[in-house]
């Protein structure tokens, strides 16, 4: 690659650091137009929440066999590495 594309490489970057600062002004002044900031901020935490207690309700279903499979066992090395050197 030559030392004379780099230029509009870099340039095409800034133009799209650009683009992109522009285009979220825009987005901020639409939600700001119609006032809809709550409504999707509620409607996100709704959806997070819904996937949580999804997840919530798969780990009750699991129940005791979940705590069986995620029992800490207990280190019998004393911390110490073996290696077959």
């Amino acid at each position: 690659m030559s030392a004379d594309i780099f230029g509009p490489v870099f340039a095409g970057g800034i133009a799209l650091m650009f683009i992109g600062v522009i285009s979220a002004f825009v987005v901020a002044q639409m939600i700001e137009a119609t006032d809809s900031y709550d409504d999707l901020a509620n409607e996100a935490f709704d959806a997070l929440n819904k996937e949580f207690d999804v997840e919530v309700e798969s780990r009750e279903s699991r129940g005791e066999e979940e705590v069986k499979d995620s029992v800490v066992k207990e280190d019998t090395t004393g911390g110490v590495i073996f290696t077959d050197d």
